[in-house]
């Protein structure tokens, strides 16, 4: 009887020295493959980037990807397919974002002084993802409920025609389909800062430069008829917006999304394209004047002034145009101001202050100052 015993024991010994150091082996393997694939995943933010620059045609740089509180690992992935309600607000955050100028801006910037070398930059920008709806194919409606961008720093042109080339920061390979809902999302920007180079001004200047920061605001793309917008800024300090508005500026509004009535949720025939509204204070009237709507025969020396403005765009027969020109309405309380009538240049107007309105097509002023030392009024 030991002597069977023995002869099993051997065998199984027999066994284990034959099976155990594959199966050791193998799993060392599988764990050194997963390590592996680990490594890969964490390396994906140079693949991101290239998708980026892809989509943009720009260089784009970004210091570091960062997925909820740790970093991309086989684990977490396999536990977002298993489990997706986990991960129904999960947060990826993007540091040190640049995007670059394509050539043709950067000799369009060229133009100024101290030419500006980025497009734009972000120091973190945060995406609230929802993997469920990620996975429930909602990625357009759903899958990107937030976007947090934090303490950005863009760059914004309008050419001689009144366009803006970054309408077509995202090339279109195709159409797009306006029968499905837009992208729908909350994009939130805080402390950012701007430049703005217009080639469309109309004061003379070849592109007039303004700068500003304090930038907080946000667009509201959660709607499917329209989308909201709400900013507020000041003049950057130590430039020469600062000189021309001394206190802040706040512009709101909204605009429609996709044509009228392709969808039960599309927006109507009789809403409008677009309406702005802004606020401005302290502005410098000789200088804005002349750069929004120079007066034939009147030269403004200087002056300051509150504005508020709005700005209704009718839409037209078809999505694509034309359209009826906007609607202005603007109401501005000025003081300070001196001017003269070109016509008469040595009769100087002087230290008026009152209210313009504009509306439309008619301007209706009530101002008091003096004439060759003289009390005025105007009505």
């Amino acid at each position: 009887m030991s002597r069977v015993i023995g002869q099993l024991i051997r065998r199984l010994l027999m066994l284990l020295v034959a099976f155990v150091p594959p199966i050791l082996l193998a799993m060392a393997g599988y764990k050194a493959l997963l390590r592996r694939i680990d490594v890969h995943l964490t390396r994906a933010q140079p693949i991101a980037v290239q998708v980026a620059q892809s989509m943009l045609g720009r260089t784009v740089t970004v210091q570091k990807i960062q997925v909820g509180d740790g970093g991309i690992t086989l684990a977490r992935l396999e536990e977002a397919f298993r489990k997706p309600e986990l991960f129904a607000a999960l947060p990826i955050t993007v540091d040190g974002v640049t995007v670059g100028l394509k050539p043709e801006e950067a000799a369009l910037a060229n133009l100024i002084p101290n030419p500006p070398k980025l497009l734009g930059q972000a120091r973190r920008i945060t995406l609230t993802v929802s993997v469920p709806a990620l996975l429930g194919g909602k990625a357009n409606t759903e899958g990107i409920a937030q976007v947090d961008v934090e303490r950005p720093d863009g760059l914004l042109v309008r050419l001689k025609d009144g366009t803006f080339p970054i309408q077509n920061i995202l090339p279109r390979t195709a159409p797009p389909d306006y029968s499905k809902p837009p992208f729908q999302t909350l994009v939130r920007v805080k402390n950012g800062r701007g430049r703005v180079l217009d080639l469309a001004a109309k004061n003379g200047e070849r592109v007039a430069d303004n700068s500003v920061q304090d930038v907080n605001g946000y667009v509201d793309m959660l709607g499917t008829r329209q989308l909201r917008f709400a900013f507020s800024a000041r003049a950057r300090q130590g430039t020469p917006t600062a000189r021309r508005i001394t206190g802040g500026a706040t512009i709101s509004g909204s605009a429609s999304r996709g044509p009228a009535g392709v969808r039960p949720d599309a927006p109507t025939k009789e809403s409008p394209r677009y309406v702005i509204e802004a606020n401005a204070s302290g502005l410098d009237a000789a200088y804005w004047l002349h750069y929004a709507m120079p007066l034939e025969g009147l030269d403004i020396q200087q002056g300051r002034a509150d504005v508020h403005a709005v700005a209704v765009g009718p839409r037209g027969d078809k999505y694509e145009g034309p359209h009826p020109p906007p609607i202005l309405q603007a109401r501005a309380r000025f003081a300070a101001a001196n001017f003269t009538v070109t016509t008469m240049p040595d009769l100087p107007l002087q230290n008026w202050g009152g209210n313009v309105v504009f509306n439309d097509d008619r301007l209706d002023v009530d101002a008091t100052g003096s004439v060759l030392g003289t009390p005025a009024a105007l009505q």
